[in-house]
C-alpha cells in the first residue's frame, strides 16, 4: 500500500544518499517503467526556427509569376532536382533523394493556418500549442500527450519511468513539449540522460540503503519492492545505453549540430528506454537562422544540405538497426517567406509552407496541390492544410491518441499513410 510516511521515508533515503553522490532524477522517482517492449511508435519532430522559404525548397520553376516575383532569387530549371506537376526540390536537397526514391518522405504542401501571425513569437507559439485561439497557452501539443501518458502511467502506478520526451538541442525546451505534469528532457548526448559523477557505485549504494529500510517497517514492504524494482530497471537501462554508446559511430553523421543531435537521438532509439517524442533544433533561437531577411540565397542553401543531408544520415542509422519502421519524422517552421524577394535579396514574413515527413511506413509523394501563387496569404503563398490536421494524422494514425482529446477539436487527416 502507497503511503505518505513510506514514501516520505523512502525519499530520505534516496536524499540521503545524494547528498554524499547526486544521482539521476529518474532513480529519485519511485515507480516502474512504462515501457511496453520494442514495438512502440516514435516521433521526432524538427524545428526549422526563423520561417523557411518554402518556394525556394519546394520550387515552382515554371511559374512565370515566380520568376518575375524573385529576379534574383527565383531557381532555374537548371538548378532543382525534377519531381512532379513542374515543381522540384532546390538542389542542396539532393542527399535525401534517395530517401524520396524510395517512398520514405512526404511533402505536405501549403501548410498553415487561418488568420497567420507574421510575429516570430506568436506564430511560433501556435504552431507549437495548436491553440490559435489562445494566446496564453501554457503547454505543447506533444507536452499534452506526454502528460497523459503520464497520468496513465500514474493510474497504473507505474510513475518511475524515464521521461519519454527528449530534446536534444542548446535552445530552450520548445514549448511543443511543455506540459503540467512530465517536462522533457534536454540531452545532447546519450549518456545525459543518466548522470553518475562520483562513480558507478551509486547503485550499489542505494540498493544497500534501501535494503536497511526495508527493515524498518514491514507495512512498507510493497512500496519498497515498486521503488527497488525501479532501481533495478533503471540500472538495466543503464547498462543498455552503454552497450548501445559501444557501437555507435558519430562519424555516421555529418560533423554539424544536427547531425549531432540526429546522432543522439539514434543512440537513445536503440537503447529501447521507452523515450517515444523526440525533439530536434536546426535554426537556433529566435527569430532563428531561417529568417532570411538579406542575401538569402546562400544562407538558405547551407541550412537545406544541413537538414537533408542529416535525415540522409538518420534514415540510414535506423535502416542498418532495423528501427526505421518504428519511427516518423516531421519538420516545422514559424510561417514561409513573401512571394515577392524584397530589396537586399532576401525575403519577408510569409504564411504557409511546406512540411516534410519521413517514415519507414508513410506513403511518400507530394501530398497536394502546390499552393497557386496569384492567391496571398500574409504577402505569401495562402495556407491549404491546417498544420493541425497533421498533428490530428500523427496523433491517431502514429501516436495512438486520441487527437481531440489533445487538440480539442476534430481535425481531418492527411494523407500520409496507405
Amino acid at each position: 500500500m502507497w503511503t505518505r510516511r513510506g514514501f516520505l521515508k523512502v525519499s530520505g533515503v534516496v536524499v540521503a544518499v545524494g547528498t554524499t553522490a547526486p544521482i539521476p532524477a529518474v532513480l529519485a522517482q519511485t515507480g516502474s517503467r512504462l515501457a511496453q517492449g520494442n514495438d512502440e511508435t516514435i516521433l521526432v519532430a524538427i524545428q526549422m526556427a526563423g520561417g523557411n522559404d518554402g518556394l525556394n525548397t519546394v520550387v515552382p520553376y515554371e511559374d512565370d509569376h515566380y520568376h518575375r516575383q524573385r529576379p534574383t532569387l527565383a531557381l532555374r530549371e537548371s538548378e532543382v532536382i525534377k519531381l512532379q506537376d513542374a515543381v522540384g526540390f532546390h538542389s542542396a536537397l539532393r542527399p535525401w533523394m534517395d530517401l524520396w526514391e524510395g517512398g520514405h518522405l512526404a511533402v505536405v504542401q501549403g501548410v498553415g493556418y487561418p488568420n497567420p501571425s507574421g510575429a516570430h513569437e506568436r506564430s511560433m507559439e501556435i504552431w507549437q500549442t495548436a491553440r490559435p485561439e489562445d494566446p496564453l497557452g501554457e503547454t505543447g501539443w506533444l507536452g499534452r500527450v506526454l502528460d497523459r501518458w503520464f497520468e496513465d502511467s500514474v493510474q497504473d502506478h507505474a510513475r518511475g519511468t524515464i521521461t519519454r520526451g527528449v530534446f536534444t538541442g542548446r535552445i530552450p525546451i520548445p514549448t511543443t513539449m511543455l506540459g503540467h505534469h512530465r517536462p522533457a528532457v534536454r540531452c545532447q548526448k546519450p549518456e545525459q540522460l543518466f548522470a553518475f559523477p562520483a562513480g558507478g557505485d551509486i547503485l550499489q549504494k542505494l540498493g544497500e540503503s534501501l535494503a536497511r529500510a526495508g527493515s524498518r517497517s514491514a507495512a512498507d514492504t510493497s512500496l519498497l519492492e515498486r521503488v527497488t524494482a525501479a532501481q533495478k530497471q533503471a540500472s538495466r537501462d543503464l547498462e543498455r545505453l552503454e552497450s548501445v554508446l559501444a557501437t555507435v559511430r558519430n562519424e555516421d553523421f555529418p560533423d554539424t549540430y544536427f547531425g549531432q543531435q540526429l546522432a543522439c537521438v539514434t543512440a537513445l532509439i536503440r537503447a529501447e528506454l521507452g523515450i517515444r517524442i523526440f525533439c530536434v533544433d536546426l535554426g537556433g533561437t529566435e527569430p532563428g537562422s531561417f529568417d532570411t531577411h538579406a542575401l538569402q540565397a546562400a544562407n538558405h542553401g547551407a541550412l537545406l544540405s544541413e537538414l537533408a543531408s542529416g535525415l540522409a544520415a538518420f534514415a540510414r542509422a535506423l535502416q542498418r538497426d532495423r528501427l526505421f519502421q518504428r519511427v516518423l519524422v516531421y519538420t516545422y517552421s514559424e510561417f514561409g517567406r513573401t512571394i515577392r524577394e524584397n530589396g537586399r535579396k532576401g525575403t519577408d514574413h510569409g504564411s504557409a509552407a511546406p512540411v516534410f515527413v519521413m517514415g519507414g511506413t508513410i506513403r511518400g509523394g507530394l501530398i497536394g496541390k502546390h499552393p497557386p501563387l496569384d492567391q496571398v496569404e500574409n504577402g505569401g503563398v495562402k495556407h491549404q492544410v491546417d498544420f493541425r490536421s497533421l498533428y490530428a494524422t500523427f496523433l491517431n494514425r502514429w501516436l495512438g491518441v486520441p487527437s481531440q482529446t489533445v487538440l480539442g477539436s476534430q481535425f481531418s487527416e492527411v494523407p500520409l499513410f496507405a
